[in-house]
């Protein structure tokens, strides 16, 4: 690819940096006084098909689970996002040897041994950087006896406390010491840790996948109360059963896990990453907005079933193909639906802000209720900037009265759902929309622009001199996890 050349954005008046037309767009490096941005225009339709990437929240769990294992772990269909890569990084600087044996159109085909893997410590960039660095951590605990890490802090979605993780390894037999200089050290007891009963007050992803990890390396058997059951969390469970670990799931929704012992697991062979079915939400939302005929290949229909409710009930036309195809069709404005997040089989957080902008165009009024992050509603102030009209009820509960159009502007994305919500809204806009948060975007998806591109939207990732984007983000560039 040539390198990129410099021109003038006759529309803003903005010096940007862009790609030769029909490069592959690709995670750049940006220099410090540079800022990465999309530029789109108004997209009369969308039209193809497109294949969905593997679940960045499963790869990156099963990555974190690495350092448990003394022989090579094989991987397929491990999403290229950001975030997947600084933690093959992280890995690495912890002696891991990480070879990459394919590169697919749904992520990359990795063999990773950690035989020599001897990290002991995860800084305060490290958690910054990436949230399941916790999940790494607590792997590293069970193979070294002992590790110092960071505590996350606050994230702009909100309070993101890991007092349900520390209580849990204190139940388990764990030392946790208070926090000194941000930090927190935890150890193994002599005897190791000893199986016990795990009561949830909420069904925590993070609380869940904790309890699975250490239960897992634990003697005797540990039982959750309450657990999540996301199809992540149930991936995690294949993962560990696949390592020979035995967990049982009641009807009742307890899950009981018998220890084997971290010596004892053995790493899977070519173990599948589970398809992202919150990026097949964000396509769904993108069609609903943009318009036109998208197949999207590559998906487990049986985890869909909160994204066909609230599709359908937007008008969107949703046709299963085979048993891993969706064909998504929608022609005119969405009709107006009310959507309220909840832990699965509920509509997932993640996916509300793509769903939120189709919405800002739909006939009708819509009510929309964020359950889980306080902060996740911010997206409706960017949105208001081109036209759209939200009025917010409560922090956390916004009206949205469909306009026939929008109208382009600067905004800014303040996480990857947003972003993308952004990016579409552009594409439904009239004139040019600047979009920032690229750095954001790559945090979860795997190209989702040039899977965009593919489907005959008009939209370039440029940069710009960071002085001419006014309207930064008091926040933006700090790369967190989302």
């Amino acid at each position: 690819m040539k390198r990129p050349t410099k021109e003038l954005d006759q529309q803003s008046s903005i010096p940007v940096l862009s790609s030769p037309p029909g490069t592959a767009l690709v995670p750049v490096t940006l220099k410090a006084d540079q800022v990465g941005v999309f530029r789109c225009q108004r997209t009369k339709e969308l039209s193809g098909r497109v294949r969905m990437s593997g679940s960045k929240n499963v790869g990156l769990k099963i990555l974190a689970l690495a350092p448990l294992f003394k022989e090579k772990l094989s991987l397929v269909g491990v999403p290229r996002n950001s975030q997947v890569r600084f933690f093959l990084d992280l890995l690495r600087s912890g002696g891991a040897d990480i070879e990459i044996i394919g590169d697919g159109d749904d992520g990359f085909n990795l063999a990773v041994d950690c035989s020599r893997y001897a990290k002991a410590c995860f800084s305060d960039d490290d958690i910054l950087r990436c949230r399941h660095t916790l999940l790494l951590a607590l792997a590293t605990l069970l193979r070294r006896g002992a590790v110092d890490v960071a505590l996350t802090g606050y994230s702009h979605y909100g309070p993101r406390p890991i007092d349900g993780q520390i209580s849990t390894l204190r139940k388990f037999g764990a030392v946790v010491t208070t926090p000194e200089n941000g930090s927190i050290r935890i150890e193994l007891p002599s005897k190791g840790l000893a199986g016990t009963d795990v009561f949830l007050s909420f069904p925590s992803n993070a609380q869940t996948e904790a309890a699975l990890w250490l239960g897992a390396c634990s003697r005797g058997v540990t039982r959750l109360f309450g657990a999540a059951r996301e199809p992540e969390t149930l991936e995690l469970i294949k993962f560990l059963r696949t390592s020979g670990v035995n967990v049982l799931l009641s009807d009742a929704g307890v899950i009981t896990v018998e220890g084997a012992g971290a010596d004892r697991l053995v790493p899977p062979r070519n173990f599948v990453i589970a398809p992202d079915r919150i990026e097949v939400g964000t396509f769904v939302a993108t069609v609903a907005l943009v318009s036109g005929e998208v197949l999207l290949q590559g998906l487990n229909l049986d985890v869909l079933g909160s994204f066909f409710a609230i599709g359908l009930a937007m008008g969107v036309e949703m046709s299963p193909v085979g048993d891993n195809a969706l064909q998504v069709r929608k022609q005119g404005r969405p009709l107006a639906t009310s959507i309220d997040t909840f832990p699965y089989p509920g509509f997932p957080t993640d996916s509300l802000g793509p769903f939120v902008a189709a919405l800002s165009v739909a006939s009708g009024k819509s009510i929309v209720q964020e359950k889980v992050w306080p902060n996740r509603l911010a997206l409706g102030m960017e949105l208001k900037r081109m036209g759209a009209n939200i009025e917010y009820l409560s922090g956390q509960i916004i009206a949205i009265n469909g306009v026939e159009r929008l109208s382009g502007a600067l905004v800014c994305g303040t996480d990857p759902r947003a972003t993308a919500a952004l990016i579409n809204s552009g594409l439904f806009a009239d004139g040019v929309s600047v979009v920032t948060g690229t750095d954001l975007l790559d945090n979860a998806y795997d190209g989702y622009d040039r899977k965009l591109l593919a489907l005959g939207a008009k939209l370039e990732r440029t940069f710009v001199p960071a002085e001419r984007v006014t309207r930064e983000h008091p926040r933006y560039g700090r790369l967190e996890a989302f």
